[in-house]
């Protein structure tokens, strides 16, 4: 139960009630919520954690490869509380986790001259 009480805890957010997303596919959804902040700012915090613990979605074809496009290209909307920091633990977790396939996308998106200069100096500092 102490467990589940920790999970809780770093699943929510500190005003209160979004649950977590227990799947990576829930987690892109989730962070694509243009006007949700909780659920917003649940899929974040929990992000890193999810992927760090290796769903075999993230296997499947190109599901790695959306989770990255989608955290590069995810903006600071709602002013989110270390929005930076989990974004960045979120793809450092997806570049260890599977490799093959973020690495390049994070190199491509560094060399990317349609990319803003940020996004393009986030995926290098992932690298």
């Amino acid at each position: 139960a102490g467990d589940r009480a920790g999970d809780r805890a770093a699943a929510t957010p500190g005003r209160g009630g979004a649950a977590k997303p227990a799947y990576a596919r829930e987690c892109m959804a989730a962070l694509r919520s243009p006007d949700d902040p909780l659920r917003v700012e649940a899929a974040l915090t929990s992000a890193a954690a999810l992927v760090r613990g290796g769903p075999a979605e993230l296997h499947e074809r190109g599901v790695a490869n959306e989770f990255v496009r989608v955290l590069l290209h995810l903006q600071d909307t709602f002013a989110l509380p270390n929005f930076q920091g989990s974004r960045r633990a979120a793809l450092v977790a997806l570049a260890v986790t599977c490799p093959e396939s973020t690495l390049p996308q994070l190199a491509a998106a560094f060399h990317s001259s349609n990319l803003a200069v940020g996004v393009r100096a986030d995926a290098l500092e992932v690298l």
